[in-house]
């Protein structure tokens, strides 16, 4: 089977070069979310048995490969072997910070929150909409911003929410708080009890988080999200400050 894919993937980078490309990049995506399960010998999991004791195979493919990896590898005492394996560091993709350098409450002023409002800008250009048409008010727009955490899919799915909360342009605040509520009964829903605790020690930053499986899952399912700047830091999903539940001591 391998020689069989390596056979197309040859096949597909002559003829992309012949079109005058310079080549192939496969980027095999979502295996990041690829279930956590021990396997039967009790020392192994499934994600050290594919990018660790499998490896050979992924990296035997005939083309510059990206894959996107589970974050509990990152954090996985086995994760220097993958390094040795695949010959290059894994690239974590932190959220787009929101906050100054400082780490102080998020202003439409940080580079931050300009990025995301290009990302709305560039949107909104291609669907034909001026963006001064788009919200009420700016600081609108500036909440539903700051309360994606820098996560550019959030953007865009607290954006079609909203938008499908109003019968017509312009969206205002109470449709995005709207988008929002939903949101955050989603995460109520899905949070265990005995996390909580845990999970409101990320109500102000930390400079790092334990390694244990509840953190890795608060990791992968995005109820912390990791930044970078120089230094990584880990701080809760904005859209958990809305809980009252998250608010009590």
């Amino acid at each position: 089977m391998l020689q069989a894919v390596n056979d197309l993937l040859q096949t597909a980078s002559v003829r992309l070069r012949e079109a005058g490309r310079e080549g192939l990049v496969l980027i095999i995506d979502g295996l990041d979310k690829l279930e956590r399960r021990p396997l039967e010998n009790g020392r192994n999991n499934t994600h050290d048995r594919l990018f660790i004791d499998r490896s050979e195979r992924l990296t035997s493919l005939d083309a510059h490969t990206i894959y996107t990896v589970p974050i509990s590898l990152i954090y996985s005492p086995r994760y220097a072997q993958c390094e040795q394996v695949f010959g290059e560091s894994t690239v974590p993709v932190p959220m787009i910070p929101v906050r100054g350098e400082n780490r102080s409450d998020p202003t439409p002023d940080t580079p931050g929150m300009r990025k995301l409002w290009d990302i709305l800008v560039a949107r909104c250009a291609y669907a034909d909409v001026d963006i001064a048409k788009v919200f009420d008010r700016p600081d609108t727009g500036h909440y539903l911003c700051e309360m994606t955490g820098g996560h550019p899919r959030h953007l865009m799915t607290f954006m079609k929410a909203s938008a499908g909360a109003v019968d017509a342009l312009p969206i205002t605040r109470t449709a995005v708080e709207y988008a929002l509520n939903n949101s955050a009964n989603a995460l109520l829903r899905e949070v265990p009890d005995r996390v909580w605790p845990t999970l409101q020690v990320f109500a102000t930053p930390q400079d790092d988080i334990p390694k244990d499986d509840d953190h890795q899952q608060m990791l992968l399912l995005l109820h912390v999200f990791e930044y970078m700047n120089k230094r990584p830091w880990y701080e809760v999903n904005p859209v958990f400050r809305t809980l009252a539940k998250f608010q009590s001591p």
